[in-house]
This record gives structure tokens, sequence and C-alpha cells, in this order.
């Protein structure tokens, strides 16, 4: 097997709707970036399989008041599999694990929580289902998270985020 390494950067938006007991409590939007070192094996001549570490940020906004921040910080494990239609063009799955690694919220510019205060009540590690079409060491990952770490203290809050971004491997 014949495999290298590169680096992986993305800058993505994501949106995330948030329930407490069954009723929606609210929604938030925004950009995040994310970096890491990604390895890449060839499973045969048109398949490869790779895995990576990548820190992940992401600031979101409550669509329903601009003063509620959201800033969250992520260790992120993708782990795919790329099949190349051509040299170039190749489309691909897996999943990605999640660990919440902290963040801040603030509102009106005041801080009412940081650290890892958002994750009490909640397991702080999160699964997303990712899907990558690309040309090159470019291209456009969509994910989706039904069951992501949130960031508040409830123990019945629950997430769902699906995220859209670009990405480059160099």
């Amino acid at each position: 097997m014949k495999g290298h390494f590169s680096i992986f950067g993305e800058l993505a938006y994501s949106s995330v709707n948030v329930t407490a007991d069954g009723t929606g409590i609210g929604g938030y939007g925004g950009l995040g970036v994310g970096v890491g070192p990604l390895m890449s094996v060839a499973v045969d001549a048109k398949s490869t399989f790779q895995m990576g570490l990548v820190y992940t940020h992401r600031s979101l906004n409550n669509d329903d008041d601009s003063n509620d921040i959201l800033k969250l910080n992520y260790l992120t494990m993708p782990i795919t599999f790329r099949y190349y239609f051509t040299k170039y063009f190749f489309v691909g799955g897996g999943c990605e694990i999640e660990v919440f690694l902290g963040g801040r919220e603030t509102y009106q510019g005041e801080v009412v929580a940081r650290g890892r205060e958002f994750g009490k009540g909640v397991f702080p590690v999160g699964f997303n289902l990712v899907g990558d079409i690309g040309y090159g060491p470019a291209g456009i990952r969509l994910r989706i998270a039904p069951v992501g770490p949130v960031y508040s203290s409830s123990d019945n809050i629950r997430s769902i985020m699906i995220s859209a971004g670009l990405f480059v491997s160099f």
C-alpha cells in the first residue's frame, strides 16, 4: 500500500438547530475553520482510505438574537474512503468523531459560560456523517451530526448540525 501525509484546511458554514425536551429553542449559524494533518493510503488504483486529526473552531450566532454568540472548539478525527473516477475527480464518504474541547458563549458582549462549562450534563463526544466531492486537492465536504456535543448545562438538550465547506489538502 502506498500512502502520503498532507495538511487539511477547511472553511465551513454550520447551522445548528437546538431542542430541549422535544421543543425547538433556537438555531445558530456561522463560519468555522479547521486545520490539521491528514494521512491517505491507497487501497487500490482507484480508491484511498484517509484518517486525520483536525482542530476545528466554530463561531455561531443565534438566528433569533444576534447578541448571543457561541465560539466552540473541537478536535475532529475524520475517517473517509474516496473513490476516484478519473485521476483527479473523486467522491467520498465516512464519519468524523468530534471531541469537545471547550468554548465560550457571550450575550450582549458579556461572557455567559466558558471553557468546559458548555459540556456539563452532556457527553462531550459527537459523531458526524461526512460526504466529499472534489477535484485534485480541493473539494466540498458536507456533514451532518444527528447527535452532536452541545453547549448547555441542561441534561435534556439535543442538537442537529448541518455543515458544508470548502477544503484543500496540500
